[in-house]
């Protein structure tokens, strides 16, 4: 049943929230630049695995009560609360975002859902789970290089120095 929650939270904080904001606020949350094929399997990888993560879990039946799944629970309910923070500064941001969550991570919503679905993985206890998110993670990670060359050319020395002063990812 918590799954089932976490899962209905992530579409509203997704998709119904940012469209309160502003179909622009939608639009700016979707755009992912891809540069060759390098990018493009990078990319299929991201949304292969994204959808995997969110969706598998809804169809595992293994929710043992234990320690490490109370942890996974609290874990995922952070990252959904800090995930929240992250769209919501980024909706109300134009341009370069460097306030809110942004002043602790370049990538809070990247954050938020590596910590979301390692919540899920302690709360299921899934060794294949748990491989499909290193994929996960490793796929984003060489999106967010991307992005950071694409915000280099548009946002030029305001984000070399905001480059330099806050971390990737904590």
């Amino acid at each position: 049943m918590v799954i089932w929650l976490f899962v209905i939270l992530v579409f509203i904080i997704r998709y119904v929230f940012p469209k309160k904001c502003g179909e622009q606020s939608c639009y700016r949350l979707t755009v992912m630049p891809v540069y060759g094929f390098r990018g493009k399997v990078l990319r299929m990888a991201y949304m292969v695995t994204n959808t995997f993560l969110l969706f598998a879990p809804l169809f595992i039946c293994r929710f043992d009560v234990n320690a490490i799944a109370v942890n996974g629970v609290v874990l995922a309910s952070l990252a959904l609360v800090f995930y929240f923070f992250s769209v919501r500064d980024f909706c109300r941001g134009r341009g370069l975002i460097s306030s809110g969550v942004y002043r602790l991570s370049r990538n809070p919503q990247t954050l938020s859902f590596i910590a979301f679905y390692a919540g899920i993985a302690l709360c299921i206890q899934s060794v294949f789970y748990a491989v499909v998110l290193l994929f996960f993670i490793f796929s984003i990670h060489g999106l967010l290089l991307m992005e950071e060359k694409y915000c280099l050319m548009n946002f030029g020395s305001d984000y070399s120095s905001y480059y330099q002063s806050t971390p990737r990812y904590i």
